[in-house]
Order: structure tokens, then C-alpha cells, then sequence
């Protein structure tokens, strides 16, 4: 998928440090070449996948299944503002309401640079990762890619959570599937 990208952005990604931040623009042009490549459901399925693989490794997991277990399904989407802080710098906030009458918290990445607020690929791979915190939390939900924010510099998410979390898989390695939209 890299064959899309220019050759000193490939350069770029694979000189990247371990704990190095990768330039924005940079991060940008892999993430709309992957897009481009293997279309939308496809690319929310693998940066979903990619999030959820990251999110296992570290703390987040336990921090995601603790908070299910003491504050309810919903309690993944709560930290999301403090996650995204510490995995993203200078690329927007969260903001998280829950709407109970509807079943359905709204989260709104807003405040992001332009560059980023126009990028169909950032849009849609923080779908992917909203996706991989159900996945996390072992709660089935839903993800909607919902109308563009109050401004140019807003995406804005519904999640809904529904029934009781669910079992992991024997194994261990992959939970149970859920479904994902994506709108508009």
C-alpha cells in the first residue's frame, strides 16, 4: 500500500524512531493511500484492527475493562479524551456526551488542525479506532460516521453500546465481532 505514497514520505515512515512522532502530513498521505487502495469498509476494518492491536499491548486494555466492569459499557468512550492525549499531540480534542434516551453517545474530535479535518482517511480511521475501543471493552456497539461538526474543524461520531459485555473468545486473541457503519 506504500506504493502510493511519495518516496520521501515512504522514507519518512520507515526511518521513523521508535518513539519519534511521525509528521502529520506524512501520517496523512499513508493513511489516504491505504484508503485509496482498498476503499472505505475495508480501511475502517483494518485501521480498526491496527488500533485494537496497539490498544492490547498496553495499559488501556486494563484501564478499558476495569472502567466497564465499575462504571458500565459506556465508561470506554469516557476516557477517550485521556487516551487520545497521550497517543496524538496537536491534532484536536475529544468531546463525549452521552445521550441515554437514545442509546447512543456522541463523540466529536474537534479543534483539529484543517489539514486533518479535511482528511477522508483520518475521518474514517478514527471510526476504525472508536470501533476497536467496543472491541476492547468487549461491549458490542456500533459506529456511525455522523454528519460534518458545528465546524470545519469537527468530525463528529455516534457510538451506540448495547446489551451486556460480551465473552472473549476461548483463545483469547479476537473478540467477537462488531458491526460498524459508516454514513453520513
Amino acid at each position: 500500500m506504500l506504493s502510493r505514497v511519495p518516496p520521501p514520505t515512504q522514507h519518512a515512515i520507515r526511518t521513523l524512531e521508535g518513539l519519534s512522532w511521525l509528521d502529520i502530513g506524512a501520517h496523512l498521505e499513508m493513511l489516504e493511500s491505504m484508503r485509496s487502495e482498498v476503499g472505505p469498509i475495508e480501511f475502517v476494518s483494518l485501521t480498526r484492527a491496527a488500533s485494537l492491536g496497539m490498544m492490547k499491548g498496553s495499559m488501556l486494555r486494563t484501564t478499558a475493562v476495569a472502567g466497564v466492569r465499575v462504571f458500565g459499557r459506556a465508561a470506554i468512550l469516557k476516557v477517550l479524551p485521556r487516551g487520545w492525549r497521550l497517543m496524538v499531540r496537536g491534532c484536536g480534542h475529544f468531546r463525549v456526551r452521552r445521550h441515554p434516551e437514545l442509546n447512543v453517545t456522541e463523540v466529536a474530535l474537534a479543534e483539529m488542525p484543517l489539514i486533518v479535518a479535511a482528511s477522508e482517511g483520518a475521518k474514517l480511521a478514527t471510526a476504525g479506532m472508536l470501533a476497536a475501543s467496543c472491541d476492547l471493552a468487549g461491549v458490542p456497539g456500533r459506529v456511525q460516521v455522523d454528519r460534518p461538526g458545528t465546524d470545519a474543524t469537527t468530525f463528529v461520531f455516534h457510538v451506540s453500546i448495547h446489551g451486556e459485555p460480551r465473552q472473549r473468545d476461548p483463545a483469547g486473541d479476537r473478540p467477537p465481532p462488531v458491526s460498524s457503519e459508516i454514513g453520513d
